[in-house]
């Protein structure tokens, strides 16, 4: 059991467990991924492991160990990005459906807990790195990504203890603090509206009508040019800890009122 800078331990049985579902994975993910980090950022490394995973489901496995190393046992601040979090909870989240096609419920159960406490660490990092930006609609789509992500937790949430969900608040806000000295978040602060003025005021920018679903709403597609990678601005450290503070007390409003509606 590794112990985290959160206090959070994740068994690696759990994922030994899904041995079964996986085809061997590429041994060189973890170094791929670790040269990435030299010369991409984090928002890019992210898209990198849901697009290989997605091709190659056998490499979850290999993608989650390394995502688990590199957000609750990240212990270096200057290392410390909210989206690794997010993106380790999503992908322990699609691991479950391997496991209930299978009816290991107890594992199922596991590893729901494990996404649900890796969610609550990135809505702590995350709304700290929302306060940083100069973008003022950043915190709002950072909110409409966790509603996402808790609607397909509901029934981990469900299940959930009081008890369970206020050490899950507790530890996300232990990690937060640990981190603070932590450098703002680039991929945090693209979220918002200012990235995509930006991409549509580059030379070469590309729009075209995305493919979407019969039934679903018509989708623009912005392409920025080659090489493009956009450079968020961020506000004065005095208007970011105003900021800061009151999001974290919005944000510890809201977790007192999901812990309420838990069965005790």
């Amino acid at each position: 059991m590794k112990k985290t800078v959160a206090g959070l331990g994740v068994s690696f049985m759990v994922f030994a467990s899904l041995a079964w579902a996986q085809e061997p994975a590429a041994p060189t993910l973890s170094g791929e991924l670790d040269a990435a980090e030299k010369f991409q950022s984090h928002a890019e490394i992210v898209q990198f492991i849901r697009d290989r995973v997605s091709a190659d489901p056998g490499q979850a496995l290999a993608a989650a160990k390394w995502l688990q190393e590199h957000s609750i046992g990240q212990t270096d601040p200057a290392k410390t990005d909210a989206v690794y979090f997010l993106a380790y909870s999503d992908i322990l989240g699609n691991m479950r459906g391997q496991l209930a096609q299978a009816g290991r419920q107890d594992e199922v159960a596991q590893l729901g807990k494990l996404s649900l406490a890796a969610l609550y660490m990135y809505e702590a990092l995350s709304a700290r790195d929302a306060a940083r930006c100069e973008d003022e609609t950043v915190p709002a789509s950072v909110n409409s990504i966790t509603q996402v992500r808790l609607s397909s937790l509901q029934p981990v949430i469900a299940s959930a203890s009081k008890k369970d969900l206020d050490a899950m608040g507790k530890n996300a806000t232990t990690l937060d603090l640990k981190l603070a000295a932590r450098p703002a978040s680039d991929a945090i602060c693209s979220y918002g509206v200012a990235r995509m003025r930006d991409m549509l005021a580059q030379p070469g920018v590309e729009t075209h009508a995305a493919d979407t679903k019969e039934g679903t709403p018509a989708r623009t597609e912005v392409v920025p040019p080659q090489g493009y990678r956009y450079a968020p601005k961020f506000v004065a450290d005095d208007v970011a800890t105003q900021r800061t503070n009151a999001a974290r007390a919005e944000l510890a409003k809201k977790w007192e009122e999901r812990s309420a509606a838990a069965r005790k």
